[in-house]
């Protein structure tokens, strides 16, 4: 008889158990449904954080060296948090998305600003205090969540047959801006030039190649993505060039983003080459 008890008694503890972890598990789904409720068709919760995180490591990837020149805020707003977890508090601007950091003190906070693009939720920018794009109306919040800050690490960008479309429209872009160097009064500088398309997301509206001269100069070439009726063009933007790059200093923050950029390369056209290829993994 007290076996049987015993036995009654420890079922009926697994059974309580069970139950009131369902009914957890119940309550967490169904706050995150409600919460989800909120938020414009095609973003989660989960989708809004990765975007956040991609954003971030893109920064600190990039932008990492001796000094912040070329990044300002964006990467120091989150080089202190590297290895912590980070609060979130994810607000609906009348149909906009963002999210703040709830505990960084006025004059650190910041706001990431999302959007949606083929299907993807990304980072689209991130704003401080001071910005006039700082939204002054009022907000709904949606939830409050929590993110790691990893360690930067090589971006995964993915691929798609749109991004193909893009990296095609790219390439023609960079061939006819090397007719026109070749053709200009450095024309000799251009006759063997090495150059690196640098990787991208397909919601990215800019990308940029680099292009290194028989002289040793690295030049600089963003352009902009432009969509009209499923056809991808591309317009130049104005870029720069920075004579004799390797010999700057290691963690020189030009030198740091060049050497990642070209190593990130999804396209390359080696020096006497007619094509640009997919460089080995």
């Amino acid at each position: 008889m007290k076996r049987i008890c015993l036995f009654l008694f420890f079922a009926l503890g697994v059974l309580l158990v069970s139950c009131t972890t369902t009914n957890q598990a119940s309550e967490k789904q169904e706050t995150q449904t409600k919460s989800e409720s909120i938020l414009p068709a095609g973003y989660t919760l989960d989708a809004i954080k990765v975007a956040l995180q991609n954003y971030i490591n893109n920064q600190l990837w990039y932008n990492s060296g001796s000094n912040h020149e070329n990044s300002g805020q964006n990467i120091t707003a989150f080089e202190k948090n590297i290895g912590q977890n980070i609060q979130l508090e994810i607000r609906n601007y009348n149909g906009k998305i963002y999210a703040i950091n709830p505990k960084e003190k006025n004059d650190e906070g910041w706001l990431a600003y999302f959007n949606l693009k083929n299907g993807i939720v990304y980072c689209d920018s991130l704003l401080f205090p001071k910005d006039s794009a700082w939204p002054q109306e009022k907000y709904e919040v949606v939830d409050y969540t929590q993110m790691d800050i990893q360690e930067p690490h090589q971006p995964n960008y993915g691929d798609s047959p749109y991004k193909d479309k893009m990296v095609t429209g790219a390439i023609n872009y960079l061939e006819k801006f090397l007719i026109d160097m070749k053709s200009g009064e450095q024309a000799k500088d251009w006759d063997h030039v090495q150059g690196y398309l640098v990787n991208f997301h397909e919601y990215d509206e800019t990308a940029n190649a680099w292009f290194i001269k028989s002289n040793g100069e690295a030049v600089y070439v963003p352009f902009l993505f432009i969509e009209n009726n499923g056809t991808i063009n591309v317009d130049g933007i104005t870029g720069y060039s920075v004579k004799k790059m390797m010999d700057k200093a290691p963690d020189d923050p030009d030198r740091v983003m060049f050497e990642r950029q070209i190593h990130d390369a999804v396209k390359i056209k080696a020096n006497l080459s007619n094509k640009w290829e997919t460089p080995p993994s």
